[in-house]
């Protein structure tokens, strides 16, 4: 296999990957490695300061906006109780919100018939603390076709029956994805912080290291994170890139690796010897992968910047979900054991699923494959990042 680099233009950071070109590089690139230090992470608390923001925006955004009673009859004055009821655990200002609408109000989508009794009780009991809004409405649905009545559709499927049945899967399975993953959204898992034994779990299943020039030019030094906050560095980027790998509920096989819809165990099923991140010495220095020596190297200069506490940061358009999309795409190389076949900078087809390939079914994934997790704005940019790989780095787009 060719040894690969990816060569782009960057906004801010080479993690716009979808201008990369490759080119082969030598044998010999260094790989300095340096131990960081890391500061004791701050213990979690029980109601963290933006869940409180975010339980308050929830009960505003019903309050005056949504019948309690159902449809026809309407009455948007909420009590509060019931207002604190439905929205309490939330981590979505509108899921509890969008949840009961959908069940008092959206009543043809579930095809509600005269059998079925309905008042605002059963709204609550779907839908208090609602996270996984898809995954409720499924189910849901599922129940009221095969016969069950509302109420008891609602208790077999509201978010406290998911929570556990999802403890006991990580007791019996003690899956990653499931042991670190209480997370409800992206967002959610961005403003959290890594626990200690996520940190050693990820440092045990990847062979990490720094080059020493990161800790030349002030890139590599102390860090600290705290729930809700706004810290960075380029230590917490990396940890969050693995994190995100840990949690992102795919909801089906991906399609350059069949019986893998995780993507951290893809990546340890690669096989990868090392990831180094290295410090640039110029714009033309960018991430790449070395197939021989199954080794990626990813460009450090600005991974400590705040963009990479956002999933994607509106602001600029790159977040930490990009770091991740680049550790996937280099990832592939090693794992496909394929170069851009055409043009040295693209690939021939989505059929070919070479690295490119493998970036646009991954965007593609992300977009309509992953429920609830993503905002709305996140899969609308996974979605236009599928399409513009598409248009610009396959060459055949007739033959995919």
């Amino acid at each position: 296999m060719n040894n690969l680099r990816e060569i782009g233009v960057s906004l801010i950071f080479v993690l716009c990957i979808g201008q990369a070109q490759a080119s082969v590089i030598s044998n010999n690139t260094s790989y300095n490695k340096v131990i960081k230090t890391q500061t004791a992470l701050p213990r979690e608390t029980s109601m963290p300061k933006y869940l409180e923001s975010i339980n308050q925006q929830c009960m505003d955004y019903i309050q005056g906006n949504i019948s309690w009673l159902a449809a026809p009859a309407s009455n948007k004055t909420w009590a509060t109780v019931n207002l604190r009821k439905l929205c309490a655990g939330a981590t979505d200002s509108y899921v509890p919100g969008k949840c009961f609408k959908y069940v008092l109000h959206g009543q043809k989508k579930w095809d509600k018939q005269k059998k079925h009794k309905l008042d605002w009780r059963d709204g609550l009991a779907l839908c208090a603390g609602a996270r996984q809004f898809s995954r409720i409405e499924k189910c849901f649905k599922t129940k009221i076709s095969i016969g069950k009545s509302v109420r008891e559709s609602a208790l077999g499927c509201n978010q406290k029956y998911f929570d556990k049945k999802d403890a006991i899967v990580r007791a019996n399975t003690g899956s990653v994805s499931q042991n670190f993953c209480s997370y409800p959204s992206a967002q959610a898992l961005m403003r959290s912080c890594p626990s200690q034994a996520q940190i050693q779990k990820i440092r045990s299943d990847f062979n990490i290291s720094f080059d020493n020039d990161l800790v030349n030019n002030n890139v590599l030094t102390s860090w600290n994170c705290t729930e809700g906050g706004d810290e960075s560095s380029i230590m917490l980027t990396m940890y969050n890139t693995y994190r995100l790998a840990q949690c992102i509920p795919f909801d089906r096989d991906f399609r350059w690796a069949s019986g893998h819809d995780n993507l951290y165990d893809w990546l340890k099923s690669v096989n990868i010897r090392n990831v180094n991140y290295f410090w640039a010495d110029s714009d033309t220095d960018y991430s790449h992968a070395n197939g021989t020596r199954r080794v990626i190297a990813l460009r450090g200069n600005n991974l400590g910047s705040e963009i990479y506490r956002s999933v994607i940061n509106p602001r600029s358009g790159v977040g930490a979900i990009h770091a991740l999309i680049l550790l996937v795409h280099e990832a592939a190389h090693i794992s496909q054991n394929k170069s851009h076949n055409c043009d040295s900078t693209k690939d021939s087809s989505l059929f070919y699923m070479g690295a490119w390939g493998v970036q646009y079914y991954l965007n593609k994934m992300l977009a309509y494959s992953t429920g609830d997790y993503f905002s709305e704005y996140e899969k609308r940019n996974f979605a236009s990042e599928a399409q513009r790989v598409r248009d610009i780095r396959i060459c055949d787009t007739n033959n995919n």
